[in-house]
């Protein structure tokens, strides 16, 4: 990564990967371009004045080491706002005893054997939106993907819990 401004962090190489990305990206694509650059599973970035630096960890043996050696909290301004959406803590925020208490009783359902059992069921979530969307656009219909996914998703959602 070139050298940085001390003044502005990496806010200019930031830029630089925005303006060679399609008009409209959400910042965490072009995080993603900067990632392709660091093979070794991690990196920091800088955006002072306006933010504390931050590491990114893109690798999953990283994260792994990451997760088993160090217990590293969200960020109060993450969590304060996580828990208000979730009307208190949640395992997205939850720390310590509590949270390897939650995560040992949902890690179950979300196991590889587990989630392969459900695919016949997400499947046929699928192959329905499919025919739908199919007939949208024999009729020429504009289509609001946002609503349309959401209800597909509610729709997995429910199949599965059922």
């Amino acid at each position: 990564m070139p050298s940085h401004s001390a003044s502005f962090g990496h806010l200019q190489i930031m830029r630089d990967t925005m303006n060679s990305l399609p008009a409209g990206c959400a910042a965490d694509i072009a995080i993603a371009a900067i990632a392709k650059n660091f093979q070794n599973g991690a990196f920091y970035l800088d955006f002072m004045p306006f933010d504390r630096p931050s590491i990114i960890v893109n690798s999953v043996e990283v994260a792994g080491q990451v997760q088993k050696l160090t217990e590293l909290n969200k960020p109060d301004y993450v969590a304060s706002v996580v828990d208000t959406i979730c009307g208190g803590k949640n395992m997205f925020t939850m720390s310590g005893h509590s949270a390897k208490y939650w995560r040992s009783i949902f890690s179950r359902g979300f196991s590889v054997a587990y989630m392969q059992t459900l695919a016949p069921l997400i499947a046929e979530e699928v192959s329905i939106f499919q025919r739908i969307m199919t007939e949208h656009t024999k009729r020429a219909e504009v289509v609001m993907l946002q609503d349309s996914v959401t209800k597909l998703t509610i729709d997995i959602i429910a199949s599965i819990g059922m």
